[in-house]
């Protein structure tokens, strides 16, 4: 996650895999994870502001 917001998506060029498969890969899978982890935040958030 850390590459993604510091050094944008990088992309390889293995086995002959077009780089713009690859990127749209990262691309899609960065996207995924950022929304998950969000709302895994404030799923958490709202538990605990539900407790105090």
């Amino acid at each position: 996650m850390r590459h993604i917001f510091a050094h944008g998506i990088l992309t390889a060029h293995p086995n002959g895999l077009p780089a713009e498969n690859l990127a749209n890969l990262s691309r899609s899978l960065g996207n995924f994870l950022i929304h998950f982890i969000r709302s895994d935040f404030a799923r958490r958030v709202a538990l605990a502001e539900a407790e105090v």
